[in-house]
């Protein structure tokens, strides 16, 4: 399998909303939002969006957002299912890019839908901090902060 990482188009955005994994789509249904509301609005909020590709499909768009309410950029990300056949290298590249977001951006944070353990299995890989579930956004659901914070 190849995998590749390329800016992200409007296309992708919408591929991806259209196929959506289980567990992310749990979790922008519990945020209120459809798939592809969540991958668009995700994406247009974006200072940096891309999209890794497993050969040459969009599997991934993810990407980081000026803070709104605070001075720790937003991350996130919103995957296929073909997420789940590559996992070595959604680690290995995992680490890659939060390494290379951290570089522009002291900290990095979001939150993750509590109910997603392999989710935050993989954000605890990658370095994140992951803090208890507690309620957020309109329903209430219970979602974990993440954050992780550049080395000095």
């Amino acid at each position: 399998m190849e995998i590749t990482i390329r800016e992200a188009t409007i296309e992708d955005a919408k591929y991806v909303g259209e196929h959506l994994r289980e567990d992310d789509l749990r979790e922008v249904e519990a945020l209120g939002f459809t798939p592809e509301c969540a991958t668009m609005f995700s994406f247009s909020g974006s200072d940096e969006a891309y999209t890794g590709c497993v050969d040459g499909v969009p599997t991934m768009i993810f990407g980081i957002g000026a803070p709104t309410l605070a001075d720790d950029t937003s991350v996130w990300a919103l995957g296929t299912d073909t997420c789940n056949k590559v996992p070595l290298a959604m680690v290995r590249i995992g680490r890659e890019v939060v390494k290379r977001f951290l570089e522009k951006n002291s900290t990095l944070t979001n939150y993750c839908d509590a109910r997603y353990t392999k989710t935050i299995k993989w954000l605890r890989l990658l370095g994140f901090t992951i803090g208890d579930p507690e309620p957020y956004g309109d329903s209430g659901a219970l979602f974990c902060k993440l954050t992780i914070h550049k080395e000095d």
